[in-house]
């Protein structure tokens, strides 16, 4: 069961604005105030707060002290599924004094008088904005999202009174079970598939411990590997500091083709040449992009432009299934070669100033290497993508012996329709 309350931005009911619509307490007397219409007893008859009205009355015994209490919560007591940018509302069985109910609070103190807490109350979630409906039905805007598949319970204080009397609910109320939010769907494959993901972006610096080749890790917690064979060979520099990723948001590694053998013969790339720059899914898992179109990818060469003889042909390679242990690496593993725009160097005119510009490849023009499935069936499950530079794909380059730095840097990954 889904659930969803909506959003609003509006301002209190006070009693202050029910007092210029004639309403006055006396200690002798019965007391009419504004309401709206019947008080809902399931969330589905919550209405949008858009749509409050003044007018209708409410009759004020004085002389009954009744503890009023909470008579619905929403979400809903096990509620599923529930929208991260959720907001909440609680109804009472009678009217209460909204002066009394001061719900905002901020870093993630437990302080309001109706809390929403995922850890028993050790730190609650801040509430940035509450309304009455009726004096019975108060509604709570969460400034933040919540987190993804958590379980939240509501707390409501006994500072919360009735409207006539003051008469504060008889107990402390929480929720029993709570509702619990939804899964991150960007790290899962077993989910309803969606037509844009974010696939690697925003990397940080990484421990290779006894892998060597992990240099970073994603803000969606997926790997970043490099590996080079053939007359590929490291070069001088990489975007390999926190300082430095976060100001290019792209993560980089300069690498050159030998140009001669230990006999200083010239020597050109070949196939068996590569460099290569992979990404893991978001967890280290896989994604399902069975309804996206395209893959994005922000990337550039970020060579000094006096590199002439630099690499322009980037082959993007999207991997998932099974890994094999063998070549191809994966049962599903597809790949397109994308010739960088212009010159690829820093300043390239429609990129940033380090070089990099967002492409939109359709899946559609990827081929699939032989033996390793098909585009189709690479959509339902992608665990990786590699971006390699690749001998043999660009001649002026192969050839040279000089000017030959290439310096692969790549932004955010992502898929979209």
């Amino acid at each position: 069961m889904k659930t969803k309350i909506f959003k609003f931005n509006i301002i209190f009911m006070v009693c202050s604005l029910l007092l210029a619509f004639g309403c006055a307490k006396e200690d002798d007397s019965e007391t009419t105030t504004t309401t709206g219409s019947s008080t809902p007893t399931s969330c589905s008859e919550v209405k949008e707060p858009t749509t409050i009205t003044l007018g209708g009355s409410v009759q004020c015994d004085m002389d009954d002290t009744t503890a009023p209490t909470v008579s619905l919560v929403c979400p809903a007591e096990g509620s599923t599924d529930v929208s991260v940018d959720t907001g909440l509302s609680v109804t009472f069985s009678k009217e209460m004094n909204s002066n009394l109910i001061s719900s905002l609070n901020n870093s993630n103190a437990c302080t309001g008088s109706i809390q929403v807490s995922s850890d028993n109350f050790s730190t609650c979630a801040n509430i940035t904005s509450q309304a009455a409906y009726d004096l019975k039905t108060f509604f709570l805007e969460i400034s933040d999202n919540l987190s993804f598949n958590t379980n939240y319970k509501v707390k409501v204080k006994t500072d919360a009174k009735d409207y006539c009397n003051s008469t504060p609910i008889a107990s402390e109320y929480i929720t029993s079970s709570g509702f619990t939010t939804i899964a991150d769907n960007s790290s899962s494959s077993n989910i309803i598939p969606t037509g844009s993901v974010l696939f690697s972006s925003q990397y940080s610096a990484a421990s290779s411990g006894s892998d060597d080749t992990l240099k970073a890790v994603s803000r969606e917690g997926g790997y970043v590997k490099v590996g080079s064979g053939g007359n590929f060979t490291y070069g001088f520099y990489q975007l390999d500091t926190d300082a430095l990723m976060q100001e290019r948001q792209a993560y980089g590694i300069q690498w050159r083709h030998s140009g001669t053998d230990e006999n200083s013969t010239a020597t050109t790339p070949d196939g068996n040449s590569f460099v290569y720059l992979s990404f893991g899914a978001p967890d280290n898992g896989s994604v399902n992009v069975s309804n996206s179109d395209n893959i994005i990818i922000q990337m550039g060469n970020g060579a000094a432009d006096n590199q002439t003889n630099t690499h322009k042909v980037f082959t993007v390679e999207v991997n998932g299934g099974s890994a094999t242990g063998s070549w191809p690496a994966w049962t599903n593993s597809c790949y397109y070669d994308q010739t960088l725009d212009n010159n690829s160097l820093l300043g390239q005119t429609g990129s940033n100033s380090y070089g990099l510009r967002t492409y939109e490849i359709p899946l559609s023009s990827f081929t699939c290497y032989s033996g390793a499935g098909s585009v189709s069936s690479l959509k339902d499950n992608v665990s990786e993508v590699i971006v390699k530079v690749v001998g043999g794909k660009d001649s002026n380059a192969d050839n040279s012996t000089s000017l030959n730095y290439t310096f692969p840097t790549i932004g955010f990954i992502g898929f979209n329709d």
